[in-house]
């Protein structure tokens, strides 16, 4: 048997050679015909004794098939770690001239477009030392908000007949983009929001003052709208698609909700906190107590997302380009001819994107040495499975989700998925844990400021 390992020029992209010859493997795939041959049926002979020259003929193509497989993995395996090269999985086998014949040859070649990755260095205190780690400071007017959305949510909703100038009225509507015949236009824009009345443009707000439940009016976007910006914000639609629109839309008002605020009383403050608070002194700290949870979890979550970028785009890592382009082709053959070439494209870049991440906290575990245990993959896998029914409404019984995890974890790839986040979360908790960041206050409207404009980056 002998394998070769051919560099190109960059010394990333490879192509390993493996040959393996029949009597590498005979010893085995006769050890393999014996045993099997005992369980073989055939017409004319007793189980058992069947011999061996004519099981062969039955069996030895399939015996030499699962024995040449056996002995490419582990052979693969084996001159990977004598030789410490790193490389990108899984290995991509390249087509031969000749078709293998099981049945008669001696000799058999397998050829893998393979790619290198060289020794990771990251230093993460050069990389990161621009990081900011934010503390979101709790104003009267944070609380306030709070307080509000807690007594909307617990007050009295009732459904008014018309539409008024009520700060507390809530309208869900529906809009149709029309043709020139003032027709629902086919593959138009079709639009369902939800706004307060105090949201709406004015001039918008006034078209809908006085009307009611389920009624319908037509409105031209470019005189009820300021501008077709500010239509694509309302609509929540991108502002390309507000710009290609027809100025003519049709708006059905779906329902009318009034909120009525709940009193501020003992029962309100008990409701909110679950029996924690009976008073306005307790409800308020326990209502900044829950303001500074979720304030800690929003500047975690940036945080992470800063040292995400940071480290993707500050990070020296080399990449074998051909082998990723010719993965790339592979996972995405089936998806492919469904894509656009600009979506093809996107994909193209996300799939590098992930692959380059995935190195590097593979990396920094290994590093840290981070092993997942059996444990937590069950814990993780509760909270997934939990989530992805919540996304639809739904409740698992208690009764239900052994067999439910037991489903879920079956699938290889569900497990590989669920190790790898608990890996990232790891690797996180490491980075944070390992770097000193500048930290720096601020109020809630400009972390929302600063969040807008990031994504708005994006």
């Amino acid at each position: 048997m002998d394998i070769t390992l051919n560099k190109d020029e960059n010394n990333l992209d490879a192509i390993l050679t493996v040959n393996i010859k029949l009597e590498d493997i005979e010893e085995d795939t006769l050890k393999s015909l014996k045993k099997q041959k005992q369980q073989l049926n055939i017409p004319g002979f007793r189980k058992g004794k069947i011999p061996l020259g004519v099981a062969k003929k039955y069996l030895w193509e399939g015996l030499v098939k699962e024995n040449l497989e056996k002995k490419l993995e582990k052979s693969i395996d084996d001159y990977i770690k004598k030789e410490e090269v790193e490389i990108l999985k899984p290995l991509l086998p390249i087509a031969n001239d000749k078709a293998i014949d099981l049945k008669s040859d001696k000799e058999f070649e397998f050829n893998y477009d393979i790619g290198i990755v060289e020794n990771l260095e990251i230093d993460t205190q050069t990389v990161l030392k621009n990081i900011k780690k934010y503390e979101i400071s709790i104003e009267k007017e944070d609380l306030e908000k709070e307080i509000d959305i807690i007594r909307n949510t617990f007050g009295k909703h009732t459904q008014p007949e018309t539409i008024e100038d009520n700060k507390n009225i809530r309208l869900y509507l529906e809009f149709f983009e029309l043709d020139e015949k003032e027709e629902k236009l086919e593959k138009g824009i079709t639009k369902k929001t939800s706004k307060n009345v105090s949201d709406l443009p004015e001039k918008f707000k006034k078209e809908l003052l006085g009307k009611k439940n389920e009624e319908t009016i037509k409105i031209n976007i470019d005189t009820t709208f300021n501008n077709r910006k500010e239509f694509a914000k309302f609509l929540e639609i991108e502002i390309l698609e507000a710009d290609d629109a027809n100025a003519t839309f049709e708006v059905e008002i779906i329902s009318i909700h009034l909120q009525e605020k709940a009193t501020m009383d003992e029962e309100l403050f008990k409701k909110a906190t679950q029996d924690k608070a009976s008073n306005l002194e307790d409800f308020n700290k326990e209502i900044t107590s829950t303001l500074e949870k979720m304030n800690e979890r929003s500047c975690l979550e940036l945080l992470t997302k800063d040292i995400h970028t940071a480290v993707m785009e500050k990070a020296d890592i080399k990449l074998p380009i051909k082998f990723i382009d010719k993965l790339f082709e592979f996972e995405i053959e089936e998806k492919k001819k469904d894509l656009t070439e600009e979506e093809l494209q996107k994909e193209r870049i996300n799939f590098k994107n992930r692959l380059k991440w995935s190195l590097i906290t593979d990396f920094i575990a290994k590093e840290n040495k981070i092993e997942v245990t059996n444990e937590e993959i069950s814990k993780e896998s509760y909270n997934y499975v939990i989530n992805m029914y919540m996304q639809y409404g739904m409740q698992p019984q208690p009764d239900q989700m052994e067999d439910v995890l037991k489903e879920f974890l079956q699938k290889k790839e569900n497990i590989n998925y669920i190790q790898e986040t608990i890996v990232v979360k790891k690797v996180m908790d490491i980075i944070i844990k390992n770097n000193e960041f500048k930290t720096k206050s601020i109020s809630s409207e400009n972390f929302k400021t600063l969040i807008n404009k990031q994504n708005n980056h994006e």
